[in-house]
């Protein structure tokens, strides 16, 4: 590895420029990260896609420990990009191969949930430390990184939860219907069936994992440059180096003059003749040597890296700051206090900020969308299904089922369907405003209701809407089991 050969200019950043830097990376050299994800991660997540029809949670739980491997996959195209070289396939193959393993049991272990295990992947991966050099190693790093590494770790999460909401939203949009109900729809189904909703959900989760792992892995490996950086001061050893190249001319010049008065002075020929000293070239000779060095020290003093000065001004706590007469005594602990406050109140921080997310994606009273005032249902009625009022039979089943018999399964279901709503708000009290969705009326009869009666009612709508918005028909066997189990409106807690 050579310093020279950087594709990046180094220099003083903060933790966010050099995040920004590291999604700049993964931008610019898309083709080899993403080709190597194609490569070496894509086959697994469409097996492991294919294993959550079978047995889901085992399926989602692997790919949520096997992220480490591709995040290896991504550091090592970044780590050779990085100094100018274009890895092939089989490189990428043999280097995964012969390093890929260090650390990999700590990251898919100890380290998995820790936000850190991204930024100190390349102390194992490309620097090859082990035991006690790597734990010093990690502990210079981490010094005063932690709070860019949650901030990291919560942005990438928030990224993740985004572009699933996202996808999920666009494959509403696919289904006929208004998209909004059909997302309400798609999420109770996805509460009502955990096996399916992780099936599902699978190729979601890789194809969000897929455009966000990089980036991150990206920003965590432009903060670990940033950081050696700072430790080991690249940018002033490659600034020197540079600077080398520019003045060798110079250098050689002042060598062969500093050489010329030695040379004269030991000449054979002139003996000890005391006129050999008064040459002109030797009286000369000084001056010119005293002006080259000026004019290097100039040169090297107008760099902007070296030249001028500047103030930089920033808060330290007062226990950092070094003994002085009559100050403060240092607390015992006190940095180490305050750090771990600091982290557990960022960790309760971002913890209710996931919480409050995931309650407004799935929590079941939808505060922000405006409802009617609840209206006294007089007469039969659609109830979640619209405003339109028709007859109900005295044996809404049977006369749901004589429909089915003759091939009306829309308007058998929709019979059904309208006949329980109209039961539940006449018989079992359940308040719905007009406006409330199937989602809605599922949601407040989970609420209020017995679990048999829910339960059926979960059915009813799923078996509902594959009719009303997928136009897909639902298994004879099914209609004739929600007819026989007419009576679980009824039904009290068992």
């Amino acid at each position: 590895m050579r310093i020279d050969d950087l594709q990046v200019e180094l220099r003083e950043r903060t933790a966010w420029e050099a995040a920004d830097l590291g999604v700049r990376m993964v931008r610019d050299w898309a083709g080899s990260v993403w080709g190597a994800w194609a490569a070496f991660v894509l086959p697994l997540h469409l097996l492991l896609c294919l294993l959550a029809w079978v047995a889901p949670g085992t399926a989602f739980l692997l790919t949520w420990l096997t992220l480490p491997l591709a995040e290896r996959v991504v550091l090592f195209v970044l780590s050779r990009r990085l100094f100018g070289a274009r890895p092939r396939l089989g490189e990428l193959a043999s280097g995964l191969l012969q390093h890929g393993r260090a650390g990999l049991l700590a990251d898919l272990s100890l380290r998995r949930v820790s936000p850190a295990r991204v930024f100190l992947l390349p102390v194992a991966l490309l620097e090859g430390l082990t035991g006690a050099r790597a734990r010093q190693r990690r502990r210079d790093l981490l010094r005063r990184q932690e709070l860019a590494l949650w901030g990291l770790g919560l942005a990438s999460f928030v990224a993740e939860l985004g572009t699933l909401a996202g996808l999920f939203t666009f494959a509403s949009w696919l289904m006929p219907g208004d998209g909004l109900s059909n997302l309400e729809a798609m999420l109770d189904g996805l509460v009502d069936d955990a096996s399916l909703a992780l099936a599902l959900a699978m190729p979601a989760f890789c194809l969000g994992w897929a455009l966000i792992v990089p980036l991150r892995v990206g920003s965590a490996f432009a903060l670990y440059i940033q950081r050696r950086t700072a430790l080991e001061g690249w940018d002033v050893e490659l600034t020197f180096r540079r600077l080398a190249q520019r003045l060798s001319p110079l250098l050689a010049l002042l060598l062969l003059l500093a050489g010329a008065p030695a040379a004269a002075g030991t000449n054979p020929a002139a003996g000890t003749n005391p006129a050999a000293g008064t040459h002109p070239a030797a009286g000369t000779l000084p001056a010119e040597q005293e002006q080259a060095l000026r004019e290097g020290l100039a040169e090297v003093l107008a760099d902007e890296d070296f030249g001028g000065t500047r103030t930089v001004r920033q808060w330290r706590a007062r226990w950092e700051l070094p003994d002085q007469a009559g100050s403060t005594p240092e607390l015992p602990g006190a940095g180490s206090l305050l750090g771990l406050l600091a982290q557990v109140g960022l960790a309760l921080l971002i913890g209710a900020a996931i919480l409050g997310l995931l309650y407004a994606i799935l929590g079941r009273d939808r505060r922000w969308r405006p409802r009617a005032e609840v209206e006294a249902v007089g007469g039969p009625q659609f109830g979640a299904l619209g405003e339109e009022r028709l007859a109900l039979p005295a044996e809404p089943a049977q006369r749901a089922w004589a429909l089915w018999l003759e091939g009306r399964h829309a308007e058998a279901l929709g019979l059904l369907y309208a006949a329980a709503v109209h039961h539940l708000v006449t018989v079992r009290g359940l308040e719905l405003p007009d406006s409330a969705t199937e989602g809605d009326c599922l949601r407040r009869a989970r609420r209020s209701l017995p679990a048999p009666t829910t339960a059926y009612l979960a059915r009813l709508t799923r078996a509902w809407q594959r009719v009303a918005y997928a136009h897909r028909l639902v298994p004879d066997e099914e209609m004739a089991a929600l007819v026989r189990d007419w009576p679980e409106l009824n039904a009290g807690p068992r």
